[in-house]
């Protein structure tokens, strides 16, 4: 007999041997029981399943989930929509998880979660970080900007410089011309007995 005649409907495949299976009421609660024990703490006196359910109604509140998505996600009834509101289509558990995910990170006890949520924000940002070629690219156009802003400066220093030596030398000049007036009227006073001669432009004048 040839592989391709095998009927392998004569064998006990069964076609949900890899599915995974709901937990059961029973299951949690010897889950809780296991981890209240292991905590050193009394079951007796947490009441776990209403101390749970209470934890997660305040989250989804604190949360900003919608009153009857939260009532959907912690088992309580919303009435008529218990009959009428179809949870299981495929717009509605968009909705639902939209919901959900509002609250995730305070209902995961862990830090898995928040951690790789604060991975991604940090490789989001590290997106609009420049590269070393950029930052290379800006440092030399900073220190190109910076060379002229130098030299332009010693221009202008220069320039003052100049401009003052300018001043100083008309004020020398203008120094010089008024001792020279102040001596030749003193020259005058003192010669102003009538008898004096003057030569202006080469012209004599008797005073």
């Amino acid at each position: 007999m040839g592989v391709g005649s095998i009927n392998c409907d004569k064998y006990a495949f069964s076609k949900r041997i890899n599915a995974p299976k709901s937990l059961t009421v029973p299951a949690i609660n010897a889950q809780i029981r296991r981890l209240v024990r292991q905590a050193g703490l009394p079951f007796e006196e947490l009441q776990p399943d209403h101390a749970l359910r209470r934890f997660c109604n305040t989250t989804l509140l604190n949360s900003d989930v919608r009153r009857e998505i939260k009532e959907l996600l912690i088992g309580h009834s919303i009435q008529l929509d218990d009959t009428y509101y179809d949870e299981n289509n495929e717009i509605s558990r968009k909705k639902i998880m939209l919901e959900y995910m509002k609250a995730v990170d305070a209902l995961t006890i862990g830090d898995e979660h928040r951690l790789k949520k604060q991975v991604i924000e940090i490789q989001d940002q590290l997106k609009n970080v420049p590269k070393i070629e950029q930052l290379q690219e800006q440092l030399a156009s900073r220190i190109i900007e910076q060379d002229s802003i130098k030299k332009t400066i010693e221009i202008m220093q220069k320039e003052k410089i100049r401009q003052d030596q300018c001043i100083r030398e008309s004020e020398n000049e203008m120094k010089a011309m008024r001792d020279f007036f102040m001596k030749f009227v003193n020259e005058i006073e003192e010669r102003s007995d009538g008898n004096a001669v003057w030569l202006v432009n080469g012209n004599e004048i008797n005073q």
